[in-house]
């Protein structure tokens, strides 16, 4: 599961990649005949081969992210990042335009996978002013004091009070009294 908002931006990119690439690579019925759009070049690409490499390129993303790299290697990397998640969602809209599939659900989604990139690159330039978070220092040594304890008046076996022994009446206050002053 992903773990940073990031990751969860190039997964649901990601997921919508593989379901356009089933979707146009004849997996399911496609939407146009011979599944294919003119590039910005003249070329024909199979919109199934384009999707499929935007669902590879965003898997090797979400790999990437979840990488410890140095700091300015890590915002290279989400500049890159952003850059795919912005081409996959030109390419869904480019898509899904002229052919009755480009809808608000789709829209709000397409923006739920960009805004968590654009906050990855927004976010390391935000904290870069916050000093880094040191370890906390240990509390001040206490001065060493010894405290006297009295200790505990224990009876000697040779001094062992008298059992207290129940008989027929029972003992009167006073000598019940008496008894506890003895403790």
């Amino acid at each position: 599961m992903p773990d940073t908002p990031v990751q969860r931006g190039y997964s649901i990119a990601a997921l919508l990649a593989v379901v356009y690439f089933a979707r146009f690579s004849g997996l399911l019925e496609t939407p146009c005949p011979g599944g294919a759009f003119q590039s910005l070049f003249g070329s024909t690409l199979n919109d199934g081969t384009v999707f499929c490499a935007f669902a590879f390129a965003l898997v090797i993303l979400i790999l990437l992210d979840g990488l410890s790299l140095p700091h300015g290697l890590a915002v290279a990397s989400r500049l890159f990042g952003l850059g795919i998640v912005t081409l996959f969602c030109a390419s869904v809209y480019y898509a899904s335009d002229g052919r009755g599939m480009l809808t608000l659900p789709l829209l709000l989604l397409l923006i739920k996978a960009w805004l968590p990139v654009v906050w990855g690159i927004v976010e390391p330039w935000w904290l870069l002013g916050d000093p880094v978070p040191t370890a906390p220092s240990a509390p001040p040594a206490r001065k060493q004091t010894v405290r006297w304890v009295m200790p505990v008046d224990v009876p000697t076996p040779g001094r062992l009070p008298a059992p207290l022994v129940m008989t027929e009446a029972p003992p009167e206050p006073a000598e019940v009294s008496a008894h506890k002053k003895r403790f």
